[in-house]
């Protein structure tokens, strides 16, 4: 949509944008900074919209923070059932908990509603219900996708990888490509994902794209996803439109959507996107059903 508005921006009467990842996720650490900015208010309003846990955990967010802390020094290992009755040999540690559980809201069995409990238990010293979320959320990193014509994943990291920036050269080999990508990793700030490391956020299963893309080959050339510099200022022209380098956002009526519990595409992540199309209304719908 992106794309076609700061191409074809005269053909639209209006946009609707339902949790857009435009230019500003582009950035090779913006995805993951935006959604573990999110994860903790995920947790937390998860636990807030439930009559029990919301009773039994009243800073969310803090407990969250002290069970990351805690299996960062001190990952747990052990047996538990899965939901299908199978015994699970499970580790869990900072990645497992970020990946398994609070950022695979959709996954199998886990919860994020759950995550809290067993945090609390963990303090106790009963490792058990965690282990049990880690052997119902845990999925293996290369797996069969089910018909490609549904969702190919080599199809989406063939647009994703040369889509967004990456902090490499693509003309070096990847044994460099390693080493520029750990240079930019080295060089953020140490709290760039609080609560959580930058081990964690920057790994092969959270951030998107990222360490995925070091054996890819960029093809020669490729359109940019809108023409100029993303990272433009912003100006307007006589019509309203945004002009942001060389791109320029219609000035058309423009509805944004998110929810305030997406850890996906995170309303930190959306509202970037709005204010690059002058007209834009963003609304941002609490989610229902909690656990």
């Amino acid at each position: 949509m992106t794309a076609y508005a700061t191409r074809f921006g005269q053909h639209l009467r209006s946009i609707v944008l339902d949790a857009p990842v435009g230019t500003p996720d582009l950035d090779p650490f913006a995805n993951a900074h935006y959604r573990t900015q999110a994860v903790p208010r995920a947790v937390r309003l998860d636990c807030l919209r439930s009559p029990t846990c919301s009773v039994d955990h009243s800073n969310a967010e803090a407990e969250l923070s002290a069970l990351i802390a805690a299996i960062r020094l001190h990952p747990i290992e052990g047996n538990a059932y899965d939901a299908s009755g199978n015994l699970v040999h499970v580790r869990m540690d900072e990645d497992a908990v970020l990946n398994y559980i609070v950022a695979n809201q959709n996954g199998n069995f886990a919860s994020v509603g759950e995550v809290l409990a067993a945090g609390a238990a963990l303090s106790r010293g009963d490792p058990q219900p965690l282990l049990r979320l880690g052997a119902e959320g845990t999925f293996p990193l290369l797996s069969d996708g089910g018909d490609p014509t549904f969702f190919s994943t080599g199809c989406s990291y063939a647009a994703a990888c040369v889509d967004f920036y990456a902090p490499w050269d693509w003309s070096a080999p990847v044994s460099t490509r390693m080493a520029q990508y750990a240079q930019a990793i080295t060089a953020l700030p140490v709290n760039a994902f609080a609560p959580f490391s930058k081990a964690a956020a920057t790994g092969l299963l959270f951030i998107f794209p990222g360490k995925q893309c070091l054996w890819w080959e960029k093809p020669t050339p490729s359109s940019p996803v809108v023409p100029g510099d993303e990272q433009g200022d912003h100006q307007h022209d006589a019509s309203g439109n945004n002009q942001n380098g060389n791109a320029s956002y219609p000035n058309v009526p423009t509805l944004v959507l998110t929810g305030d519990m997406d850890v996906a595409v995170p309303l930190e992540a959306t509202s970037k996107v709005a204010a690059l199309f002058p007209k834009s209304t963003s609304v941002t719908i609490p989610h229902c059903c909690p656990n």
